[in-house]
């Protein structure tokens, strides 16, 4: 199951009809009740798309976390958008197996995820401390700047489990707007995922 705000709003159910913002977070039913399937069979629980809603739910937050890690036969992803200091999920960073930081190669993206680095690997996981890794999206040509951006991130300190490069590719993001391949492990972004799917299941399966 995946918990996000516009990217599955593109997504359609298997019957062809759009996904509805009536079953969320914000409808306030059972995560069961809220969930909806998406074509390849995938769940999702649409959250707030607005700051605004989101600090709403300022004492739902909390409470999420646990409930989502608790979920018999789920493996949950949870985009929680760009992190910040005061931003209300970063609550379910402390119920979290692994966590993924996603950052580009401009200047301002990479400034930002330093700063943020540290106080993500202090809250995931709770107590426990869990995997924190990063995905660098480039294209695919680009590995020198990848390598670049690995090098700033290890002279911040903070122990990573991985940085990896994700590559930059348009028709592999089509997936996430709704469209199909009959190949989809042709595709750049599929394939540059695998070795970090790989370590985020082996985290979920040490977690678990």
């Amino acid at each position: 199951m995946t918990c996000r705000t516009t990217l599955p709003t593109r997504q359609r159910s298997p019957t062809s009809a759009p996904v509805t913002m009536s079953r969320s977070l914000l409808s306030m039913k059972p995560v069961a009740a809220a969930a909806q399937q998406v074509v390849g069979g995938l769940e999702v629980l649409l959250g707030p798309p607005f700051p605004e809603q989101a600090g709403g739910l300022q004492a739902t937050w909390p409470q999420l976390g646990p409930l989502l890690a608790r979920l018999p036969r789920h493996d949950v992803v949870a985009d929680l958008g760009r992190i910040g200091v005061l931003t209300p999920q970063n609550a379910l960073l402390a119920s979290a197996d692994a966590a993924v930081l996603v950052v580009d190669t401009s200047p301002s993206s990479v400034v930002h995820l330093r700063h943020r680095l540290r106080p993500v690997s202090d809250t995931v996981g709770g107590a426990y401390g869990v995997p924190v890794h990063v995905a660098v999206v480039a294209p695919p040509k680009r590995t020198q700047t990848v390598r670049e951006i690995r090098d700033a991130l290890t002279a911040t300190g903070v122990e990573l489990a991985g940085v990896h490069h994700l590559a930059y590719d348009e028709r592999g993001a089509h997936l996430f707007q709704g469209q199909t391949t009959s190949r989809p492990d042709k595709l750049a972004l599929v394939r540059s995922a695998g070795p970090l799917v790989a370590e985020l299941a082996a985290a979920v399966a040490h977690g678990s």
